[in-house]
């Protein structure tokens, strides 16, 4: 999965969609923006 230029809240949609989980985030950092890849990476609890 590649993330490139979005905001933490548009990240959260992507990973809550990939992991079947909720991820939650702080308002603070809703807005700021992340570029980053996972590449072949498990959610452990």
């Amino acid at each position: 999965m590649n993330l490139y230029d979005l905001t933490m809240e548009e990240v959260v949609m992507r990973l809550n969609t990939r992991y079947n989980q909720k991820f939650e985030i702080e308002p603070s950092v809703k807005d700021f923006k992340y570029t980053f890849t996972i590449k072949n990476e498990p959610l452990h609890e």
